[in-house]
C-alpha cells in the first residue's frame, strides 16, 4: 500500500462482515528491507465488522455547563442527544445543567426529521422549525410537538461555523428565531 491513497487503501480493507483481512505490519524499529518483502511474522489478522461510529460526543464542563457535539444528524440523533444531556445532568453535583452548549461545527448535516426532533429537545410544543416547499411535493411544516428535555430557563449556546450546514442551519436557525440560544 506504500504510495496508496487512502481510499485505496480503504477500499482494499472493506469486506463483507465477519471475513478476515490479513494486514503486514512493518514498524520503524524494523528492518528497511522488510517494506518491499514483508515476512509471516508481520501478519496480523482482523476480522471485518459493521462499524457504528456515534454522531454525539459529551463533556460536562466546569460550573455544570454540558457540551454536546454532534456531528451528524443521522437515524438516532435526537435520541442520542438526549441520552447525552441525560447523562451530563447526571453526572453534575446538582443533577441539572447550568448550561448547555451545543456544538453544531463541521456538522454537514443529514435527516430533515431528525432536526425537528433535535429542535424538540429545546423548544416548547408548536414552535415552527422548517417547512418546506417543493413544485413536486406538497408543502410541509416541522413543528415541536412534546415538552423540551432542557428547562426553559438554562441558557443554551450553539456552536457553528462555515462548514455547519443543512440540518445544522435549521436546528440552529430555529433556536434563534425563537430566542432558545445564542448562536456562537
Amino acid at each position: 500500500t506504500i504510495g496508496e491513497t487512502t481510499d485505496e487503501i480503504i477500499k482494499r480493507l472493506k469486506g463483507r462482515p465477519g471475513t478476515t483481512a490479513r494486514l503486514y505490519i512493518w514498524r520503524s524499529d524494523m528492518d528497511p528491507q522488510l517494506i518491499e518483502r514483508p515476512t509471516e511474522d508481520m501478519v496480523v489478522e482482523v476480522e471485518r465488522a459493521q462499524i457504528a461510529i456515534p454522531s454525539v460526543n459529551r463533556e460536562l464542563l466546569p460550573g455544570d455547563i454540558g457540551l454536546v457535539e454532534l456531528t451528524s444528524f443521522g437515524s438516532d440523533a435526537a435520541a442520542e442527544v438526549s441520552d447525552a444531556i441525560q447523562a451530563l445532568a447526571e453526572e453534575s453535583g446538582s443533577g441539572k445543567l447550568a448550561g448547555v452548549i451545543l456544538d453544531l461545527r463541521n456538522n454537514t448535516g443529514g435527516l430533515l426529521d431528525q432536526a425537528a426532533a433535535v429542535a424538540d429537545l429545546f423548544l416548547p410544543p408548536g414552535k415552527l422549525v422548517v417547512s418546506t416547499e417543493s413544485r413536486v411535493v406538497q408543502k410541509q411544516s416541522f413543528q415541536t410537538r412534546r415538552r423540551p428535555r432542557i428547562d426553559p430557563e438554562t441558557p443554551v449556546a450553539v456552536l457553528i461555523n462555515r462548514f455547519s450546514a443543512s440540518a445544522s442551519e435549521i436546528v440552529s436557525g430555529a433556536l434563534q428565531d425563537h430566542d432558545r440560544a445564542t448562536l456562537v
